[in-house]
């Protein structure tokens, strides 16, 4: 997965696979915590190279299986080792803007219109994403530890331990992500809230060939307590 689908996710975000641990390899505690550190430096570190601007669509799906869905745009710029996304949704109630400001040494900064109430914890446009994982904000935290390299659909992985040192009521506790030896996305995580319980699970669900490469298509972001789904559905465009 490339710098600019984990910029787009804030990106992330972000990047696939639903089974498979046919094979791994556990890490101890100081192995596993060097590599960790290592990798969440890498993570900060991937960022787009240019700006470019993707559209696409939004789809939600309530705990009573109502669907609905709106266009969304990502515009993404890049200043030096700076960058920032925004994100215009038009969902019928009230269009919403997040601009999710970025760097390598610090975590993301948030301006949100309408204004979000819960900072980072609140939800863009009524989705089940929280600014905090557009802006990948367990990246930032203290607590870096690979508990394991794994196969996750025939693809070597690292499995990042991301611990939030003081989470607060509602807050993520912990994060669990698969991230590609070879491209260093993202193609899986899992959340846990402050009281340890699965909270949110994130998967791409798609790819496309477009001009020679591959990229994603959908990526779906779960909240397991709430029974709700958000799929982020990209127009990719072919030259």
């Amino acid at each position: 997965m490339s710098a600019r689908l984990n910029a787009l996710l804030g990106v992330c975000v972000a990047c696939a696979f639903a089974v498979a641990a046919s094979a791994q390899v556990k890490l101890d505690q100081n192995r596993g915590e060097q590599e960790g550190k290592q990798l969440a430096a890498r993570l900060r570190a991937m960022r787009p190279l240019e700006g470019f601007t993707n559209t696409g669509s939004l789809h939600l799906r309530d705990s009573k299986g109502k669907r609905r869905q709106f266009p969304v745009v990502i515009e993404t710029t890049v200043n030096g080792d700076r960058w920032q996304a925004t994100y215009k949704a038009a969902p019928a109630a009230e269009p919403s803007t997040l601009v999710v400001a970025r760097s390598i040494s610090e975590p993301a900064k948030y301006t949100m219109h309408p204004p979000a109430p819960a900072g980072p914890l609140s939800p863009f446009a009524g989705t089940d994403f929280w600014l905090a994982d557009l802006g990948l904000d367990f990246i930032h935290w203290p607590a870096q530890r690979v508990i394991k390299h794994e196969m996750r659909r025939s693809e070597w992985c690292w499995v990042l331990e991301s611990t939030n040192p003081k989470p607060a009521p509602g807050a993520y506790s912990r994060v669990v992500s698969w991230v590609d030896t070879d491209s260093g996305g993202i193609v899986h995580a899992d959340a846990f809230d402050h009281a340890g319980k699965l909270l949110k699970v994130f998967e791409p669900k798609s790819f496309e060939k477009v001009n020679g490469r591959w990229e994603v298509k959908e990526l779906e972001i779960r909240n397991e307590q709430a029974d709700t789904r958000t799929t982020l559905r990209f127009a990719l465009e072919r030259k």
